[in-house]
């Protein structure tokens, strides 16, 4: 009869303890999340009615929990102590462990990264259709950063892309090195999101060089992505607050870019907006869309009124080149200017002519931004305008696009590897 009674004293003690409480209310919750995560495709239906749920256990967990404790003060001293203590070790501990746990792994669909396709694209999303393994440590592996012209949209072969053609042109020039070219553009990236791209996997490839492509889209791209990062609380995740990574991972879970705010638009109570804050506001620096119209707007207004757009591309850009610097590797930037830089003739039936100007005034000012910034960094930024305008090439895009055909690529291909020698970044280690 003692080993019952204490057989059952034990078990109340456990039922009304705040962690025996807490696991009887909630096991029920996390069981219904995992086998809903696992047996339903609709994650983002099933994960708003499980939290719908949770908003109403919350508050009985709150009020039972300090009814317990009311009662018993040390514990309530000791739990208090111990929280703050935790509190105070994860504050200092937060510029490691929140890039660990959420930059490490957490893909948005802001970064709208392609899938794997076999015979040409990887595990990762990088071409060519190749494991990371392969790409060796101490090998001559080159890592090409960029967008939907790095990755070679339309062509008919993804060897034609010119990052191909510059590790065909390597090989040749220096036949006994294994040059190994590792291209992790996509289409409609930018310098913000292959930044991202670039701490997660870019240690994997071994780099001994990266080359960065900046396009003309970039700008505006990355205007949109970090606006997307910051109300994501990831554009700086070393900053993160353990809410905010709480959120992050429900927003991973979710497939969606703002937890808080896919509740905020989907609740089915249709609570006041602003009643689930998002705790976060958008620095009065950062320029909105609205202002910029399309992906070419600096063509369209002087370039001391767009420069204020440029800051998140050349923060990205100069922050690619120290990861590439913290992975060992040497890194080169390169200018590749749109068609209607250099010959208005090209893409005769490409339907976004009109998102850049007919008056040339503005045209090339990019240019002068980049040459001005390059007198204030220790690598080597290259346009490529000079190429394509001099080059004695035409057409060098498809006719009904503005991407480069294969004589477009094969002209980057060769400015490329004269600069790259030229910089003496293919010399050996």
């Amino acid at each position: 009869m003692a080993a019952e009674n204490g057989e059952v004293t034990t078990e109340r003690t456990w039922r009304r303890s705040p962690a025996g409480l807490t696991l009887l209310l909630f096991a029920p919750f996390l069981v219904a999340l995992a086998l809903s995560l696992v047996l339903y495709s609709n994650r983002q239906e099933i994960l708003l009615r499980l939290c719908q749920v949770l908003v109403v256990w919350l508050p009985l967990v709150a009020l039972r929990g300090a009814g317990l404790l009311l009662g018993r003060p040390r514990f309530a001293l000791a739990l208090a102590a111990g929280a703050a203590a935790a509190a105070l070790a994860l504050h200092f501990a937060r510029p490691i462990l929140m890039p660990r746990l959420t930059a490490s792994f957490y893909n948005l669909p802001i970064d709208h990264r392609p899938a794997a396709l076999a015979g040409h694209r990887n595990a990762d999303g990088v071409a060519p259709d190749a494991p990371a393994r392969q790409y060796r440590a101490g090998g001559d592996n080159v890592i090409f950063l960029g967008d939907g012209y790095t990755q070679g949209v339309w062509l008919r072969d993804d060897r034609s892309a010119f990052p191909f053609v510059v590790e065909k042109l390597l090989g040749e020039r220096e036949p006994r090195r294994a040059w190994r070219v590792a291209n992790f553009a996509w289409e409609a990236a930018s310098p913000a999101l292959e930044l991202r791209q670039l701490r997660q996997i870019g240690a994997n490839y071994h780099p001994r060089l990266v080359v960065q492509i900046f396009e003309m889209p970039d700008f505006y791209h990355d205007v949109v992505a970090v606006k997307k990062l910051q109300d994501a609380g990831l554009l700086h995740p070393e900053r993160l607050s353990l809410p905010g990574a709480a959120e992050a991972l429900l927003s991973r879970a979710l497939g969606v870019d703002d937890f808080l705010g896919f509740l905020r638009d989907n609740f089915a109570w249709k609570i006041a907006a602003g009643e689930i804050p998002s705790g976060r506001a958008v620095p009065t620096t950062t320029p909105r869309n609205s202002d910029i119209g399309n992906e070419y707007f600096f063509m369209w207004m002087p370039l001391s009124q767009a420069e204020p757009f440029f800051a998140a591309t050349w923060e990205a850009i100069r922050d690619a080149q120290a990861v590439a610097a913290s992975l060992g590797a040497k890194y080169a930037l390169f200018i590749l200017p749109c068609y209607q830089q250099y010959n208005r003739r090209e893409s005769p039936k490409d339907p976004r002519k009109m998102l850049v100007p007919e008056s040339d005034e503005h045209l090339w000012e990019v240019f002068d931004y980049f040459a001005r910034q390059a007198a204030t960094v220790a690598f080597p930024i290259h346009s490529l305008l000079p190429d394509f305008r001099d080059g004695g090439e035409y057409p060098t895009t498809l006719e009904d696009d503005y991407y480069l055909n294969e004589a477009g690529h094969a002209l980057a291909a060769r400015a490329i590897v004269r600069d790259l020698e030229k910089d003496g970044l293919l010399d050996g280690r």
